[in-house]
């Protein structure tokens, strides 16, 4: 038997095709380490330096580099579909190679790619780690996972994604995070109700299709009327084992 629920607006299920977050990585350096950053032994990370050192006029070869003060990392962001240029979001910054520690380091402009290989961000600046790896006379000491670390609205957006919610067709997907046909139906009929005539349609069980009647401008409104339709969602019940 299914169980009771109660209204909740339509943006509470699950969310319009097309708007959502984007994930964004990028390949760059950290520099600060205070003897904790990678290996001589790793040859990316002087070739990274060196090519770094390059670009900002100093030349050396590899065989001069001999620091354990950089460490190559990896650097994650989430950029979200509302961002625009001059935002700023939190960055993730990863070691790679054989650092022992991230603390106290400074992550170098480092351009953060979408999966069409566009920069959308650039992340720079000190990084907050959350945890730590030292040695004294023999004895070593760890807490926590000091290879990774944080850049709280370190990486400032440079691109917005182009998000487009309206189909060729003149539709409008709305995506339930829960699929469920009963749901999806209620959610069709709901609409249809709100607007007075069909306009949604059951595509399946986490899809409903909606027709757009109107013009460009009047987009948002519409999105607007249609997330906050109150819809009763389809409880399964649950069985505890």
């Amino acid at each position: 038997m299914p169980l009771s629920a109660q209204e909740v607006p339509l943006k509470g299920l699950g969310r319009f095709d097309g708007w959502r977050d984007n994930a964004l990585i990028g390949y760059g350096l950290v520099t600060g380490l205070a003897g904790s950053g990678d290996t001589r032994r790793n040859e990316v990370t002087r070739l990274a330096l060196r090519n770094v050192l390059s670009r900002l006029g100093t030349a050396v070869s590899e065989e001069q580099i001999n620091s354990r003060n950089v460490a190559v990392v990896i650097v994650t962001a989430t950029l979200p579909a509302s961002a625009n240029p001059g935002d700023r979001i939190d960055a993730v910054v990863s070691s790679i190679g054989d650092a022992r520690s991230l603390a106290g380091g400074t992550l170098l402009m480092t351009p953060l790619m979408g999966p069409d290989q566009r920069p959308y961000a650039l992340a720079q600046g000190a990084l907050t780690a959350g945890g730590y790896d030292f040695e004294t006379n023999l004895n070593r000491q760890q807490r926590n996972y000091p290879t990774a670390a944080v850049l709280p609205g370190g990486a400032t957006v440079e691109a917005s994604v182009d998000t487009r919610l309206l189909s060729a067709q003149s539709t409008v997907s709305f995506l339930l995070a829960q699929p469920d046909f009963t749901t999806a139906q209620r959610v069709s009929e709901a609409i249809n109700a709100s607007f007075g005539h069909p306009l949604a349609t059951v595509r399946n069980a986490d899809e409903v299709v909606i027709a757009y009647d109107r013009g460009p401008a009047e987009l948002a409104a519409f999105l607007s009327r249609i997330e906050n339709i109150p819809v009763t969602p389809d409880l399964s019940p649950r069985i505890v084992i």
